[in-house]
């Protein structure tokens, strides 16, 4: 069974035709405004905005707690990624904005901004998933950062939150926010995944005879040839060579049809895989023959999920079915964990649905930003 999941309702703010050419995409007329839920107490939690690298950096220890109490990705919409991204294209300028309740750090809304087009968006380059990090015992917090974000003093005209979950704290906390504030753009962009049961044995039995007698026969193949999957540790790859390892098996696989082609991605691999694998934030997969890697696949953690991110093989492991072998590892280990997808985020590659029950429908928002008070 494949489920599709759609934002149903969100609040919508007028658009001229002026507005709608300049976004490229119209509000749906299906979906109606609802009413506002009375505003929640605010005096608890104050908001400011970071734009100094220096001042991120030194918010990260904290940052890194409150994501563990999130529902967000542990990669995605952690501040090594943020940081990451913000250092390999500093023609964007950091704006983050930052919730605090008393001296306890509430929520951050990760944003940067493209000044030749005045607008503001998740700085996380190559994330799947963006969201407000809160508690997911305090979601006030998203609130409000989603109400401060556009009225706080601001060098951007538009502000567009990009590639949401259905149940991100954003689109959950705009039904809270005055009318007006928010308005659903179209995404057609889909993440395949699979509901997991407790074994693989018993996931590898929902599938089609095809798919198991496959994957048999690529692990037969790979056995004869001394080849077999594990799971990789800092130690397995030390210092740089995760990125090494990573990037040189990417363009095996891939050569110039990859993202990666572009140096600025080849520059966020080399500074955020390092040190988000030291910190367990994502688990590394390689398939080895001895002590050489032939296929690598780089799973992002959530907290209930295990995210198929990027990965490549030799040529020489293609007869293999090398990816095969490493989805097969991955969904195991997703159930020793006892998590409860196994999720190939964005793109519904013929590939991908082989092996997933379920497709994720993603959401951009568009919050309405306040003109800045006249100078004089």
């Amino acid at each position: 069974m494949i489920e599709f999941y759609m934002i149903s309702r969100l609040h919508r703010r007028p658009v001229n035709a002026a507005t709608r050419r300049a976004s490229g995409t119209a509000p749906p007329a299906a979906l109606a405004p609802v009413p506002a839920a009375p505003a929640p107490a605010r005096s608890a939690i104050h908001c400011e905005v970071l734009t100094d690298l220096d001042a991120v950096e030194a918010l990260a220890p904290r940052w890194e707690a409150l994501l563990e109490r999130s529902r967000c990705n542990r990669a995605f919409s952690s501040p090594r990624w943020f940081l990451a991204s913000c250092q390999v294209m500093p023609e964007r300028r950091p704006y983050l904005v930052v919730a605090r309740r008393g001296r306890e750090l509430a929520g951050v809304l990760p944003l940067w901004v493209d000044a030749a087009s005045r607008t503001a968006e998740f700085g996380a380059l190559l994330s799947d998933y963006n969201d407000v990090v809160a508690d997911a015992a305090a979601p006030e917090a998203a609130v409000a950062l989603l109400d401060f974000a556009g009225r706080a003093p601001h060098p951007f005209d538009r502000l567009v939150l990009r590639q949401l979950r259905p149940d991100s704290y954003c689109l959950q906390a705009l039904p809270r926010l005055a009318p007006g504030i928010g308005r659903h753009l179209f995404d057609s962009r889909v993440c395949p995944y699979a509901r997991l049961p407790a074994s693989c044995a018993e996931y590898l039995r929902t599938r089609g005879e095809r798919l198991r007698k496959g994957l048999r026969n690529a692990a037969n193949r790979a056995a004869r040839q001394g080849a077999a999957v594990r799971e990789l540790t800092p130690a397995d790859l030390p210092g740089g060579a995760l990125p090494d390892a990573f990037l040189g098996l990417h363009d095996a696989r891939f050569g110039g049809r990859s993202c990666f082609d572009a140096p600025v991605h080849r520059r966020l691999a080399a500074a955020v895989l390092p040190p988000l694998f030291a910190a367990g934030r994502l688990k590394v997969f390689g398939l080895l023959r001895g002590t050489e890697l032939l296929g690598i696949d780089i799973c992002p953690l959530a907290p209930n999920s295990l995210c198929v991110w990027n990965g490549g093989f030799a040529r020489e492991a293609a007869p293999w079915s090398a990816g095969k072998l490493l989805l097969a590892a991955e969904i195991a280990c997703a159930c020793e964990l006892g998590l409860a997808e196994l999720d190939l985020l964005v793109g519904a590659e013929n590939y991908k649905l082989g092996w997933t029950s379920h497709l994720r429908g993603l959401a951009d928002l568009e919050l309405a930003v306040q003109p800045p008070a006249p100078r004089g």
